[in-house]
Order: C-alpha cells, then sequence, then structure tokens
C-alpha cells in the first residue's frame, strides 16, 4: 500500500551571511513544518548563509572580503550547527533535505544533506558542477554525489531525491535519479528574478534565456514528468532592505522587476500539475501538498522512461562510481595485514627470500620446456596426456600412471560404438522395469522451453548450440542423449504447473519424478563408458535428486559428475588437442561448458552442505567457455505462460558472461573457504583473518569490475536478468560465509596458537560494530531485498534450487540480529520475515530441501531463544539469557553459529528449558542484563505449521552441524 505524505517547499529568505543566524532560522521552520504535519520538507539551495549574487556582479578582487565572510559563515558538516540541526529534525520527526554552502576544510561546496527522521544524515552529496562563475568559489562534487536519492527510515519504501540548481539541466544526471526510483524530489533554487525587459516592457534580448524564474521551473516540472514523481520547488527570497548588505542593490537583474523578491516556489505532480497556487515571488512562506504516492503508480504504467519505455539493450547509462566506503575498508584491513607480515618477515635472513629468476628456470627444467621431444621430457613431464582406451572416449592419464608417455591411441574401438551399447542396455533395463516415459512433441517443447529459460542460464552446463544439432539429428547425436533428455525433464518438470507432470496429482514435489527415475537407470549402465553428455546428466540428476531431500544420493551424483569429468579430461586445456585435430571446434566449446557447469555444481553442493569440494583449483588448466553469440546476445524473454515476469525485457541474455563470472567468484571465494572451514585447520585467528581479508579483497574487486550489463540496476522498477540476480546474491552469501567465522563479541581465552591481540580490535564489547558481523549483515539484507525483486518481478515459483540454501544463509544472519539486545531488531525481523516468506515460497519447486532450511531455521531459534517447545515461544512476552549459573548476560552470538564448531549459545544452558515471561524480568533477573523486556511475540511466524517430527528434527539436526552450525550440541563455557 503506497503511504500518504505531506511534503513542504519552503520559500524564506536567508538569514545572509550569519552561520548562527541561519541555523536558528533553519530549526524554527522545520518546527512550523512539522507542526503542520509534514512528513517531507525542502530547503532552497545554499540556504546557509544564502546565495551570493555579488559574485555575478562584481569582480572577484572587488568581491573578496565579502566572500571572506561567505566562506567563515558557511556550515560544517560534522559542526555543532549540524548537530543542533539534525536534533531539531529528530525532534520533529520528518525528513529533511537541507540546502546549504559546505565548508570542508579550505574548499566550498554546494551541498544537500539528506536528514532522516532520527537526525541522522543518511546521505550527504555536493553539486557536481558550479555554474558559470560559482567554479571560482565552489568545488566540484565528487563521485559519491551521483546519488540523489535516499530513502525515508520512517517510511522504507519512499525514496527522496534532490537536485540543485543547474544539476536540473543535467540529462544523464536527472536519468540517473530516476533509476534510483526517486518518490519525492527537492528542486532547491537560490533567488531568481524574472527575464528582464526595459523600459517599454520588451524581454532584454542579450540576457540568457536560461536565467530566469520560469524556465527554472520548468527545469523543475520537466523532472516530475520525466520520473513520475512529485517535486518540490524550494526558493530563497531576498528584500529590497537585504540588497545592499547582499551587494547587489545596483546589480540590474536583481532589480529590473521593482519589489520581484525572485522567489517561484511550487509543487509538483507526477503528471507535472501544478499542486498549489504559486505564492508572491517576495513572500516568505512554505507551500503544503498531500500527496499520495499511488499516483506515481499510475504515472509509471503511461510511462516510465527507465522501465518499459526504455531500450537498455540500445541505449544505457554507465555511471562511474567511486570505490564503496566497503571496498575501501576492505582494501585498508588486508594493507594493515599485509604491512604485519612484511614486518615480521624483515627479520628472516636474506638468504631464505627466493629468486623468482631461479623458480622460473627450474620450473622450466622440470617440466623439460627446452627438449620437448627427447624422452627424458616427456618422462619427466608433470602435464598428462588423453587417450583413446577400449570404451572409445578419450580419457585423460597423468603423468603419474605412465600412460602419458603413449602417443597412439590404446585402442582402436569404434569411438560411438560402446556408448550406444550401454545405451541399448539402459533403455532394455528401463524398459522392463517399466520405467519408460513417453513424452508427447507438446510437452517436450514446453520441457526444454523451461530448462534454457530458467535452468541452463543459471548452472550453465550444456552447450546449447551443439545440443539442439544434435536433438534434431543434424550430427552423429554425441551432445544429446535419451539420459540427457530424461534429466533435462526431471529438473525442468519442477518449473512447470502441469499436471500431467506429477506423479501425485496435487503435489507439485512430484513433478518430473518419472523422468527421474528413468535417468537414474540410464546412468547406471552409461557411466560404464561415460561422455559428456553422462556428465552432464549427472550434474542435472544430482540438482534434481537434492530437491527430494536425498541429500547423500545427490551428492554422490555430483562426486560422480566431476569424477566423470576429470576421467575425460574436461578439466584441462584443450586447445593442444584441437590443434592436433582430436578435438574439434565445436567439441572444444562443449568440454569447456561442461567441465566449468560441473565446477559449479560440486561448489554448490560443497557450501550447501558444508563439505569439501573436488575441484581444487591447483587441478584445472581448462579457460572459461568462449562468449557464445547465441547465449550471450539472444533477447531474454519469461515465456508466454510466465508468472509475473516482466514480459518486456527483451534484453540480451548474457548467459555466457554470467556463467564465466560465476565460476570466477566460486573459485575466489570456496578455494578460501576450503581452508577455513578444513575440518584439520587449526587456524589462528591472525591466519584466519588474512585468509579473510585478502579473499575479501579478491571478490569485492571483481565485483566491482564487473561488465555493467551484469551490474545491479540502479531502480528495482528496472527489468533484470532472473540469473543475474542470482548471482548477485550468490556474491553476497559467499561474503556471508566468509566472514562468518570471525564474528565473535567477546575475546576468546588465550589458547596455544591463537593470537588474541588481532581478534576484533577496536570492537570489544559490541559486536554490532565487528566489522565481520557488519558485512554478514549487511550482505544478508542484500540478500532479502534481491529476493524480493526477483519475487517481484518473476515470482520465486521459478528460479533454481541453489536459491534454497542462499536464502538460508542469509536467514541465518537476521536470526541472530533478531535478539533485544539488538537495537536494529525491528528491521533484522523484517528481513527476517523476508526470508521466511522466500522459503516458504521456494516450498512449490523444491519441498525437500526449503522445508528442511525451514525447520532447521525453527531448531536454530528455538536453542538460540532457549525454547524446548513452539509453544513456549509462541506465547512468550518476552525473552530471558542467562549463564549456565543463572547470572544475567546479554545474548551472544553462539560461536558454532558462525565458526561451524562447538561453542555457547546464547541464553540458559539447554537444560533449563525456560523461555521467560513478563513475570520472569522483574526481580527474578530474567531480563537481558538484568532489565526485563516485555514486548509481544514478533518471532511467532517462525513456528507456523510447525509440526513435531522428532526423525526428521534428527536429520536436521545431523545436517546442521555437518553444515557448520553446531550450536545444538554446545556447552557452556
Amino acid at each position: 500500500m503506497a503511504p500518504k505524505l505531506k511534503i513542504a517547499a519552503i520559500q524564506a529568505e536567508p538569514v545572509w551571511q550569519d552561520l548562527e543566524g541561519g541555523v536558528t532560522k533553519s530549526i524554527t521552520l522545520i518546527e512550523e513544518a512539522a507542526k503542520q504535519g509534514a512528513n517531507v520538507v525542502g530547503f532552497p539551495e545554499v540556504f546557509i548563509p544564502g546565495y551570493p549574487w555579488s559574485i555575478w556582479a562584481k569582480s572577484p578582487t572587488d568581491n573578496a572580503a565579502f566572500m571572506d565572510e561567505y566562506f567563515r559563515n558557511s556550515l560544517v558538516k560534522d559542526s555543532d550547527e549540524m548537530k543542533r540541526i539534525c536534533a531539531a529534525v529528530k525532534e520533529a520527526g520528518i525528513f529533511v533535505v537541507l540546502g546549504y554552502s559546505e565548508r570542508f576544510k579550505n574548499t566550498l561546496y554546494i551541498a544537500q544533506s539528506f536528514i532522516d527522521e532520527n537526525g541522522v544524515i543518511v546521505h550527504h552529496r555536493r553539486k557536481i558542477k558550479p555554474t558559470h562563475v560559482e567554479r571560482a568559489y565552489w568545488g566540484d562534487g565528487q563521485g559519491e554525489s551521483l546519488q540523489t536519492v535516499a530513502p525515508s527510515t520512517l517510511h522504507p519504501s519512499v525514496k527522496i531525491g534532490g537536485l540543485n540548481c543547474w544539476e536540473h539541466t543535467q540529462t544523464l544526471l536527472r536519468y540517473y535519479e530516476y533509476e534510483q526510483n526517486v518518490d519525492l524530489h527537492v528542486s532547491s533554487w537560490p533567488v531568481i528574478w524574472p527575464h528582464p525587459t526595459n523600459k517599454d516592457g520588451e524581454r532584454d534580448p542579450d540576457w540568457p534565456g536560461h536565467i530566469s524564474d520560469e524556465m527554472s521551473l520548468r527545469f523543475s516540472q520537466i523532472v516530475a514528468l520525466e520520473g513520475a514523481c512529485f517535486v518540490m520547488v524550494c526558493t530563497q527570497v531576498v528584500s529590497e532592505e537585504s540588497k545592499k548588505r547582499c551587494r547587489i542593490d545596483e546589480f540590474g537583474y536583481a532589480n529590473s522587476t521593482p519589489g520581484d523578491g525572485g522567489g517561484f516556489s511550487m509543487i509538483y505532480s507526477p503528471w507535472g500539475e501544478e499542486l498549489v497556487k504559486r505564492p508572491p515571488p517576495g513572500e516568505e512562506c512554505i507551500l503544503y501538498a498531500d500527496v499520495d504516492l499511488a499516483e506515481k503508480a499510475k504515472a509509471k504504467q503511461n510511462l516510465d522512461i527507465v522501465g518499459h519505455y526504455c531500450r537498455p539493450d540500445q541505449l544505457s547509462l554507465r555511471v562511474n562510481k567511486p570505490p564503496s566506503k566497503k571496498y575501501v575498508e576492505s582494501l585498508q584491513t588486508r594493507i594493515r595485514h599485509l604491512e604485519a607480515q612484511v614486518v615480521s618477515l624483515g627479520s628472516q635472513p636474506a638468504s631464505t627470500q627466493s629468486d623468482p629468476n631461479a623458480q622460473d628456470a627450474d620450473q622450466a627444467e622440470s617440466t623439460g620446456e627446452d627438449d620437448e621431444q627427447s624422452p627424458l621430457s616427456d618422462l619427466t613431464g608433470l602435464v598428462g596426456r588423453l587417450n583413446v582406451i577400449d570404451d572409445g572416449q578419450l580419457h585423460y592419464f597423468g603423468s603419474q600412471s605412465s600412460y602419458n608417455l603413449v602417443r597412439e591411441p590404446l585402442c582402436d574401438t569404434d569411438p560411438h560404438e560402446p556408448s550406444l551399447r550401454v545405451r541399448r542396455q539402459g533403455l532394455a533395463a528401463a524398459a522392463q522395469l517399466g520405467k519408460i516415459v513417453s513424452v508427447s512433441d507438446d510437452l517436450q517443447e514446453h520441457l526444454l522451453e523451461l530448462y534454457w529459460r530458467w535452468q541452463n542460464p543459471w548452472n550453465y552446463v550444456i552447450h546449447k548450440s551443439a545440443f539442439l544439432k544434435s536433438f534434431r539429428g543434424e550430427d552423429d547425436g554425441k551432445y544429446c542423449s535419451p539420459l540427457l533428455l530424461c534429466s533435462i525433464f526431471a529438473i525442468a518438470a519442477r518449473y512447470s504447473d502441469r499436471i500431467e507432470l506429477r506423479s501425485v496429482a496435487d503435489e507439485p514435489s512430484t513433478a518430473g519424478d518419472a523422468f527421474c527415475e528413468h535417468a537414474k537407470i540410464l546412468l547406471l549402465y552409461e557411466s560404464e563408458a561415460p561422455s559428456i553428455t553422462t556428465v552432464q546428466s549427472a550434474c542435472l540428476l544430482a540438482l534434481r535428486i537434492m530437491s527430494d531431500g536425498k541429500e547423500a544420493l545427490g551428492w554422490l551424483y555430483s562426486g560422480n559428475a566431476t569424477r566423470m569429468a576429470h576421467n575425460l579430461g574436461l578439466h584441462l586445456d584443450g586447445s593442444k588437442w584441437t590443434t592436433a585435430g582430436l578435438v574439434s571446434e565445436e567439441e572444444a566449446e562443449a568440454r569447456k561448458v561442461t567441465w566449468w557447469g560441473c565446477y559449479v555444481v560440486d561448489k554448490l553442493f560443497a557450501t550447501g552442505l558444508g563439505r569439501p569440494s573436488s575441484t581444487p583449483k591447483s587441478t584445472i588448466s581448462c579457460p572459461k567457455p568462449s562468449i557464445d553469440n547465441v547465449e550471450e546476445f539472444t533477447p531474454w524473454l519469461p515465456g508466454s505462460d510466465s508468472l509475473g515476469g516482466e514480459k518486456s525485457l527483451g534484453i540480451h541474455s548474457h548467459i555466457s558472461s554470467t556463467a564465466c563470472h560465476l565460476s570466477e567468484i566460486m573459485t575466489i571465494a570456496c578455494e578460501a573457504m576450503d581452508d577455513i572451514y578444513a575440518a584439520n585447520r587449526k587456524l589462528a585467528i591472525s591466519e584466519m583473518e588474512d585468509i579473510v581479508s585478502k579473499t575479501d579483497v579478491e571478490l569485492r574487486t571483481h565485483y566491482r569490475e564487473l561488465p555493467s550489463y551484469l551490474r545491479l540496476p540502479a531502480s528495482i522498477k528496472t527489468p533484470m536478468l532472473p540469473h543475474v540476480c542470482l548471482f548477485h546474491i550468490q556474491y553476497h552469501a559467499h561474503l556471508i560465509l566468509l566472514h562468518r567465522p570471525l564474528v565473535h563479541k567477546r575475546k576468546r581465552r588465550s589458547v596455544v596458537g591463537v593470537d588474541a591481540t588481532l581478534e576484533n580490535v577496536g570492537d570489544e564489547g559490541d559486536e554490532y560494530a565487528n566489522r565481520h558481523m557488519a558485512t554478514c549483515r549487511d550482505s544478508a539484507a542484500e540478500i532479502a531485498r534481491l529476493l524480493r525483486v526477483y519475487k517481484q518481478q518473476y515470482t520465486l515459483r521459478r528460479i533454481p534450487i541453489a536459491a534454497v540454501h542462499l536464502c538460508f544463509s542469509a536467514t541465518v544472519i537476521h536470526l541472530i540480529d533478531a535478539r533485544p539486545t539488538n537495537p536494529d531488531r525491528q528491521q533484522a525481523i523484517r528481513h527476517l520475515q523476508t526470508c521466511i516468506d522466500a522459503l516458504r515460497d521456494l516450498r512449490t519447486a523444491w519441498w525437500a530441501w526449503s522445508e528442511r532450511a525451514l525447520r532447521a531455521v525453527r531448531l536454530l531459534a528455538r536453542e538460540w531463544y532457549q525454547c524446548e517447545d513452539v509453544s513456549q515461544l509462541q506465547d512468550r512476552s518476552g525473552l530471558r539469557a542467562e549463564t549456565a549459573a543463572g547470572a544475567p548476560a546479554d545474548f551472544d552470538i553462539p560461536d558454532g553459529a558462525v565458526a561451524g564448531v562447538s561453542g555457547v549459545s546464547f541464553g540458559s544452558s539447554r537444560g533449563q528449558g525456560n523461555c521467560g515471561s513478563s513475570g520472569d524480568g522483574g526481580s527474578g533477573g530474567g531480563g537481558v542484563g538484568g532489565r526485563g523486556i516485555v514486548e509481544s511475540d514478533t518471532l511467532a511466524f517462525l513456528f507456523d505449521v510447525a509440526t513435531p517430527d522428532q526423525y526428521t528434527d534428527g536429520l536436521v539436526k545431523e545436517w546442521l552441524a555437518e553444515s557448520g552450525y553446531d550450536v545444538l550440541n554446545s556447552v557452556a563455557e
């Protein structure tokens, strides 16, 4: 429901050249607007200490003393004067966009501060290009000033934007604000008078036509029309008495219209209509308008120049943003760790430092680069070779096997015969067992369309062009087999609502079961003579079987896929084999696509189940797939049966690019996590910090350098490819899993090998200031936001199964943040609700895996909040935290929740089983920190339809422990 608000545009005279007076008058105007019930208030440009028109009227030398006084009366953003204004805003409980001349060190900027209802400056920007003579006195705004929109804290869905004066003429800047989904725009202006006229009333032909009150109004009105937003035009006025103080009493333009004070404030609707009567130009007043933001949606339905009425595939805006604060902080952290390492290495003898040239020479010698044809070179080579054995397929043999020494085929078998034989055997076995599934042409086309649209763009494991050639019978059929078709149909069926695909008509979770059973039989036989299609099928079946909750079998099939891929040498660079004619160009590309698709599936299983991956980076030389013109540039459309997709999307699919970048961030993150989470690695905190900081910088660097078409759009209204959205969710899940082991509130007790002095420096006593927890919290919030965007644009009915674990990772962080000790608890609960709702939506396609995640969240909530059953948590009126001895204590982040090891869960020991109540929190000391907390149970939604199931709960507990959430067996420290 779009909110209804009262907005206010100020038309007032500044207290010229008087910082203290300007602050006091600003506070008075804020208080007056609040009394009238305003929710959002806009100020004119440089209201403090007023706009110095004398810079246009007099020379810089003549104005030197005046501008020196102006400099001293300009406002410092972090000053006591600004704190007074912020305190007044907080007291008023309104959102203010304040325009002022900012003094920063020895430079002035034309600034706007966005102050929320809590009196916090949530955004600060500077005019990106001062106008004409302004450049002699004010500096240019930096890259962060390109962000012109900030959300209201009281009304998070309301986005408030602002521009200064001639920034409204910057077409691209305006467009970028529209992309930021502005709802209410503050158009800040100085005093501007009408176009000057001569004594006969004729317009002065030599005066610049852009400098007039009427033109300024038109520049503001165009924002309302283009952006379909409400616009508050806020202007200064100047009295006749003040003109001498401002040194413009002899300035012709200021006096061309006697009695005109230069004000022209107005409020426009999203249709460009005037919502108020324009006040006299010399009158001080506040204009008010009651606005319904639903009007914006109506206007957008008709014209949305950053949405349905744009062509981002042909015309797009690229914004040169500065490095984010988080990226800079990540680099700073990394630098600190590297400096510490340099200091520690500086004490080592020089002889211990290696010579890179010597290493290169050693490497060249060991690999025999200088004598490739020598038998000794073959014998000492480190890289293996492909060879044909009795199943007719190319197989990889490493140098340890000695089979790599043989250059001729070990067998001259027809390469197609073994594969065809096992396929025939598999089909015969399936027929004998009654597992053959017949598929009509219509159903086959339906399932293939779903697969190419929703599954393959994310898990890019099948080279579509090669597959379709074989599917249509245009080649020997090596890229399409009955097994691969059944596997495709088995997973694609989960995206379909057609009843005939289900084993049980009213249970969507049974869709594709018949295809899955058929494929499992075929895979059993085809594993004897695997080919590329066998690897692809095993990957798809692994994902499909996970949706049934059969994680052991899914894990097995994922392992089979990687083993078969290694067997076929898919992990190696095949360029030499292509040159030698062993592998065609098409096959080489299909091998690369298959390998990296298999690689991603392996990493998804490793992170989803908390197990080691089987594809270490050190074993891989296969290059990333080339950019396939069909996969990359074919327009992506949701399809005629879309459940809510953006029908007009039609932008390039960018499937190849997404796959390459997905595998790259998987490599960066998972290699580090394999070290961090390894069962036999006893890393000191300093060592773990080093790995995390290094990987964090690598991830953020790669993320910053993404091509524009893979970046998030500035506005949630801008259509986004579903697999690109999921890519960003995956990135943020990596950040959570990377930083989670270092989320601790308290310092650890001294342990051998742990340097406690390096842990959370500067963060003691407040886990909310812990930078690792902050990273997890920010990424979890971004995942919740992206899930809302995906749901809005496509619904969660059609999203790959990987979304379940990504959502679960964010849910755990929000659950931790939902404690009463968290000052931002309500925001955490909102994000938690979003993730819980998403997991529930995901049950339609991925029932068992989503249900397991939901049950896990309930178990964690019970354990961390110390409730033995559902009714206790649902009925409680507060939460209680106690130590094992019963003494009051703050809630603490359970070590197992963040580090994957046994530790202390916050609250009392499990044996007490007390949830607390309003009566417990008084004299009994049951409240947090000794204070009773009485509030409604805002977490009860976690336990909706939670039926007791001890057997399933036991399985989930085992899975939680294996996945790094071993808090259910924790003991008090």
